[in-house]
Protein backbone atom coordinates (compact mmCIF):
# COMPACT_ATOMS: atom_id res chain seq x y z
CA UNK A 1 0.00 0.00 0.00
CA UNK A 2 1.41 3.43 -1.09
CA UNK A 3 0.51 5.97 1.47
CA UNK A 4 -0.74 9.21 -0.32
CA UNK A 5 0.35 12.78 1.24
CA UNK A 6 -1.83 15.16 1.23
CA UNK A 7 -0.42 18.43 0.74
CA UNK A 8 -2.21 21.63 1.89
CA UNK A 9 -1.52 24.51 0.16
CA UNK A 10 -0.80 27.72 2.96
CA UNK A 11 -3.91 30.74 2.25
CA UNK A 12 -1.73 33.59 0.78
CA UNK A 13 -2.42 36.95 2.54
CA UNK A 14 -3.83 39.51 0.31
CA UNK A 15 -1.50 42.48 0.15
CA UNK A 16 -2.31 45.81 1.80
CA UNK A 17 -3.68 48.46 -1.48
CA UNK A 18 -0.84 50.88 -2.35
CA UNK A 19 -3.47 53.70 -2.32
CA UNK A 20 -5.83 54.35 0.49
CA UNK A 21 -9.54 54.59 -0.41
CA UNK A 22 -10.96 58.00 -1.67
CA UNK A 23 -13.43 57.78 1.53
CA UNK A 24 -10.40 57.77 4.38
CA UNK A 25 -8.82 61.22 5.24
CA UNK A 26 -5.46 61.54 5.53
CA UNK A 27 -4.49 62.22 9.26
CA UNK A 28 -1.87 65.14 8.15
CA UNK A 29 -2.74 67.78 7.21
CA UNK A 30 -6.39 67.43 7.24
CA UNK A 31 -7.59 65.84 10.06
CA UNK A 32 -4.60 68.17 12.35
CA UNK A 33 -5.70 71.39 10.74
CA UNK A 34 -9.78 70.36 11.86
CA UNK A 35 -8.14 70.00 15.22
CA UNK A 36 -6.01 72.97 15.33
CA UNK A 37 -9.34 75.28 14.09
CA UNK A 38 -11.29 73.81 16.90
CA UNK A 39 -8.43 74.99 19.43
CA UNK A 40 -8.41 77.98 17.61
CA UNK A 41 -12.11 78.27 17.91
CA UNK A 42 -12.04 77.63 22.10
CA UNK A 43 -9.13 79.82 22.54
CA UNK A 44 -11.28 82.79 20.55
CA UNK A 45 -14.42 82.18 22.66
CA UNK A 46 -12.80 82.17 26.21
CA UNK A 47 -10.95 85.27 25.11
CA UNK A 48 -13.98 86.49 24.11
CA UNK A 49 -15.47 85.67 27.61
CA UNK A 50 -12.83 87.66 29.33
CA UNK A 51 -13.33 90.52 27.57
CA UNK A 52 -16.76 90.67 27.64
CA UNK A 53 -16.96 89.69 31.34
CA UNK A 54 -14.40 91.21 33.27
CA UNK A 55 -13.13 89.90 36.71
CA UNK A 56 -14.72 91.87 39.99
CA UNK A 57 -11.96 94.06 41.68
CA UNK A 58 -12.35 93.12 45.06
CA UNK A 59 -10.81 95.21 48.47
CA UNK A 60 -7.01 95.35 48.48
CA UNK A 61 -5.48 92.32 50.30
CA UNK A 62 -3.28 93.73 53.51
CA UNK A 63 -0.61 90.90 54.01
CA UNK A 64 -0.12 91.87 57.49
CA UNK A 65 -3.33 90.36 59.01
CA UNK A 66 -4.36 87.22 58.20
CA UNK A 67 -8.33 86.66 57.86
CA UNK A 68 -10.41 85.44 60.80
CA UNK A 69 -11.55 81.12 60.44
CA UNK A 70 -8.23 80.56 58.64
CA UNK A 71 -6.76 77.15 59.19
CA UNK A 72 -3.33 75.50 58.23
CA UNK A 73 -3.34 72.42 56.41
CA UNK A 74 -4.20 69.55 57.91
CA UNK A 75 -0.53 68.49 58.42
CA UNK A 76 0.95 71.49 59.63
CA UNK A 77 -2.47 71.82 62.19
CA UNK A 78 -0.06 70.04 65.23
CA UNK A 79 2.77 73.05 64.56
CA UNK A 80 0.33 75.76 64.85
CA UNK A 81 -1.10 74.20 67.80
CA UNK A 82 2.24 73.50 69.41
CA UNK A 83 2.74 77.60 68.62
CA UNK A 84 -0.38 78.90 70.18
CA UNK A 85 0.52 76.87 73.85
CA UNK A 86 4.30 77.62 73.86
CA UNK A 87 6.53 80.51 73.46
CA UNK A 88 7.86 80.97 69.71
CA UNK A 89 11.65 79.94 70.37
CA UNK A 90 10.55 76.81 72.74
CA UNK A 91 8.40 75.80 69.89
CA UNK A 92 10.75 76.18 67.12
CA UNK A 93 13.15 74.03 69.38
CA UNK A 94 10.67 71.51 70.37
CA UNK A 95 10.45 71.14 66.74
CA UNK A 96 13.63 71.15 65.83
CA UNK A 97 14.51 68.57 68.45
CA UNK A 98 12.29 66.18 66.90
CA UNK A 99 13.43 66.76 63.15
CA UNK A 100 16.92 65.74 64.91
CA UNK A 101 15.69 62.36 67.32
CA UNK A 102 13.98 61.15 63.86
CA UNK A 103 17.54 61.90 61.74
CA UNK A 104 19.58 60.20 64.80
CA UNK A 105 17.65 57.28 65.02
CA UNK A 106 19.69 55.28 62.83
CA UNK A 107 22.33 56.23 65.13
CA UNK A 108 20.61 55.87 68.43
CA UNK A 109 20.07 52.20 67.81
CA UNK A 110 22.42 50.80 65.56
CA UNK A 111 21.17 47.21 66.50
CA UNK A 112 20.77 44.68 63.68
CA UNK A 113 18.20 42.81 66.11
CA UNK A 114 14.36 42.66 65.02
CA UNK A 115 12.85 42.16 68.20
CA UNK A 116 10.21 44.53 70.26
CA UNK A 117 11.80 43.31 73.41
CA UNK A 118 15.35 44.35 72.10
CA UNK A 119 14.51 47.79 70.94
CA UNK A 120 11.67 49.01 73.14
CA UNK A 121 12.89 52.30 74.20
CA UNK A 122 13.37 53.59 70.55
CA UNK A 123 9.98 52.47 69.84
CA UNK A 124 8.16 54.19 72.92
CA UNK A 125 10.24 57.53 71.74
CA UNK A 126 8.43 57.11 68.37
CA UNK A 127 5.07 56.64 69.54
CA UNK A 128 5.35 59.50 72.04
CA UNK A 129 5.61 61.77 68.97
CA UNK A 130 3.51 60.19 67.09
CA UNK A 131 0.73 60.48 69.91
CA UNK A 132 1.89 63.90 70.52
CA UNK A 133 0.81 64.75 67.50
CA UNK A 134 -2.05 63.50 66.99
CA UNK A 135 -3.12 64.92 70.41
CA UNK A 136 -1.99 68.29 69.03
CA UNK A 137 -4.04 67.96 65.37
CA UNK A 138 -7.12 66.70 67.11
CA UNK A 139 -6.94 69.75 69.87
CA UNK A 140 -6.24 72.07 66.34
CA UNK A 141 -9.34 70.53 64.80
CA UNK A 142 -11.72 71.63 67.74
CA UNK A 143 -13.94 74.34 67.80
CA UNK A 144 -12.19 77.02 69.10
CA UNK A 145 -8.81 75.35 68.90
CA UNK A 146 -7.13 76.66 71.76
Amino acid sequence: MAEETQITEIPQLEKPPEKAPEDELPFFPKVVLGEFLALLLTIGVVVAFAVMIPIGYEEKVNTLITPAGVKAEWYFLWTFQLMKLVPVLVGMGILGLIVVLILAVPWLDPKPERKIRERIWVIAIGFMILAGIGVLTFWALLPGGE
